[in-house]
């Protein structure tokens, strides 16, 4: 008989914004809101646990509010987060690239590259407004190796001044040597990289669509990804999945594992393309969405996939664009909040102290809960913004079924790794 973790105790019930998954000698628990992680091995473990359980929120009195509990949480957290510092900066070292993807977002914007003298202004904008923190750069473009020069002059007068900082990069890798690998490692204090893939070769060739192409490209960014992970750097591989190309990326997928299955360093996602010329509708993304849970399980089952999302905290902002924190800097020196608009909702630049805070408060404007979100056990981790050209005022079912199941999966790995070392010890 299935076992079933007890829904009630006494004048207690388990949280609705609790994941549940059975596993092979008990239940793995997971509260969204706290984001801590508990086994519970059966019910007599269960009842000597309930205390613990009650002080840990897994189990609450049956008339308690869930919904009203988050939102205060997420309101004393606003009204405390005023950032006194800027952390966290993706800098735009040029809008220029060496490839044209069919599906970039950027190819209607100018082609502006950061200038020697900017570059150094933006060293000194980031010691200023992060108030000797540890700072996070994300180097972004069009293609940012395609201004490495910005890159080591930011870099170079940081380290200069004491400054202290790590690097990540976006980037599709092509432009990588064994001395660039090894000048990022050291000065630009680079620790991941996401490199993007589209297909095996023929494909990937094609989407691509490389400058002064000579065939060889996507041999070249596999070599890359090698190097960077012998020279101890993580590479995340972004897999951009449309109509067009799922077949094919199965492919890609065990020729990925038959390189960097079971390299901790390497691992693997796909991301649906979100602006294919199609006409949206029902029907088109619900076969989108069967498309994609078909290469995620892939990747799975290969063993390359890592990003299983256990939050370890309550989310209290969707991404950069509402986190006051974080910032992103352009070409010429503007500051805005989403990397997706480098011409729009900016809100300043490195020279002017002045911001513009209405259009800071438009970045943190959400979409309104409906019912159905009040009684989704993802609520706690789940912070829509109406900006983000990603995100739609109604969630979708499916996706939300997803992220429930990465979220068991995760659970599952959980419990192994604790089976594991209570079986060693």
């Amino acid at each position: 008989m299935k076992k079933e973790l007890c829904p009630c105790f006494n004048d207690y019930r388990l949280n609705k914004f609790v994941i549940k998954v059975n596993v092979q000698d008990g239940w793995m628990l997971y509260n969204t809101t706290t984001g801590s992680v508990i086994f519970i091995h059966n019910s007599e473990d269960l009842y000597k646990s309930l205390d613990k359980l009650i002080e840990m929120y897994y189990y609450v009195p049956l008339s308690f509010n869930e919904v009203m509990w988050v939102n205060k949480l997420r309101s004393e957290k606003s009204s405390s987060s005023n950032a006194l510092f800027i952390n966290s900066f993706t800098i735009f070292t040029t809008m220029d690239c060496n490839a044209c993807c069919f599906y970039c977002y950027e190819k209607r914007l100018p082609r502006a590259t950061m200038t020697d003298t900017i570059a150094k202004d933006v060293a000194k904008f980031i010691m200023k407004v992060s108030s000797n923190t540890p700072v996070k750069i994300r180097w972004f473009g069009g293609e940012p190796l395609v201004n490495t020069n910005a890159i080591d002059i930011i870099c170079n007068t940081l380290n200069n001044n004491g400054a202290k900082f790590k690097s990540s990069m976006v980037t599709n890798g092509l432009l990588f040597t064994d001395s660039l690998i090894s000048k990022a490692k050291i000065l630009w204090k680079l620790k991941n990289v996401q490199i993007t893939l589209d297909g095996t070769k023929d494909v990937y060739q094609k989407a691509k669509s490389y400058k002064g192409a000579i065939g060889n490209e996507f041999e070249r960014v596999i070599d890359n990804i090698s190097k960077l992970v012998e020279a101890n750097i993580r590479v995340s591989i972004r897999i951009n999945q449309g109509l067009y190309n799922t077949s094919d990326l199965i492919k890609l997928i065990d020729f990925l594992s038959s390189n960097f299955r079971g390299n901790k360093l390497v691992s693997v996602y796909n991301s649906l393309l979100f602006n294919e010329n199609v006409e949206p509708n029902i029907d088109l993304e619900t076969e989108r969405y069967k498309l994609f849970k078909k290469l995620q399980d892939k990747i799975i089952e290969s063993d390359l996939f890592t990003r299983y999302p256990l939050k370890r905290h309550l989310r209290y902002s969707h991404c950069m664009a509402d986190n006051d924190s974080s910032v992103i800097i352009t070409p010429k020196g503007d500051i805005g909040k989403c990397e997706h608009f480098t011409d729009q909702h900016l809100v300043g630049n490195i020279y002017d102290s002045i911001l513009e805070y209405d259009e800071i408060l438009r970045c943190k404007e959400q979409y309104k809960p409906t019912q159905k979100c009040f009684e989704c056990p993802l609520y706690p981790q789940c912070v829509r913004i109406i900006v983000c050209p990603e995100e739609r005022e109604l969630c979708s079912l499916t996706q939300c079924e997803n992220k429930i199941e990465l979220i068991q999966k995760s659970l599952v790995k959980e419990y192994e790794l604790l089976h594991k070392k209570s079986t060693i010890s």
